[in-house]
């Protein structure tokens, strides 16, 4: 299967459109990748075996390679007429958004005409309308900006210490979600980062709880800083 490179949108830069917004709606696709059917030629490509025959998707499984690039342009032509000043898409996660509250209604009903025009579905137990404050990808928005999810934070500062690279690399990819919160982040985790080109000395490994108590805490910011590595 020949890779699509089409690349997905970056989740901070997509955040910026909500400046001068205080209405915020998040809404997300029911099983987005399944609402997606394969041509009948390709479906044997996600062949797979339990013990007894094989058995393929008539819809687009998670974890095929092209499946994100694939549901990308999907969402791009579902809502080509809606600005990201309305409405942020990241794959099956949409973030409507305006100033007042009738503009978030206002966009809100283009959202909704749009998708039930191209027959998706909603997953109501996880749409939120009208928050003044809302989470999306790991982040609260509100009027205020842009911070942190509590309970991802939660799940950062409780991982326990790494023993071995591969644990180190996953908290690395963890952490790193949230380097924009971080003062300095490239300086404090290039001593976790130089822990994995160590893989023979496991006392280099002594030098990790500094660096990870540095990390663990992003904080609310009041004003906005732009730092670049």
């Amino acid at each position: 299967m020949k890779k699509d490179s089409y690349l997905l949108p970056c989740i901070n830069d997509a955040l910026d459109y909500i400046t001068g917004s205080s209405w915020f709606s998040s809404l997300n696709l029911r099983s987005g990748y399944w609402q997606v059917e394969l041509a009948p030629d390709v479906q044997p490509k996600t062949a797979f075996t339990i013990g007894q025959g094989l058995w393929h998707f008539r819809v687009m499984p998670f974890r095929l390679c092209n499946a994100p690039a694939t549901f990308k342009r999907l969402m791009e032509r579902v809502l080509a007429h809606v600005p990201q000043q309305h409405c942020i898409v990241y794959l099956d996660d949409l973030l409507v958004h305006a100033s007042d509250f009738e503009g978030a209604l206002c966009n809100l009903q283009e959202v909704f005409a749009a998708i039930r025009q191209a027959g998706l579905r909603l997953n109501p137990k996880k749409c939120q309308l009208f928050r003044r404050e809302t989470t999306f990808l790991g982040h609260v928005v509100s009027a205020g900006g842009v911070s942190t999810d509590p309970a991802k934070i939660t799940a950062v500062r409780d991982w326990l210490l790494p023993t071995n690279v591969n644990d180190l690399r996953s908290f690395l990819g963890l952490a790193s979600y949230y380097r924009w919160y971080v003062q300095d982040f490239s300086t404090i985790a290039s001593v976790l980062h130089h822990c994995l080109q160590c893989t023979k000395h496991v006392a280099t490994f002594k030098l990790l709880p500094d660096s990870i108590r540095l990390l663990v805490a992003p904080h609310r910011a009041c004003s906005l800083q732009y730092c670049f590595e």
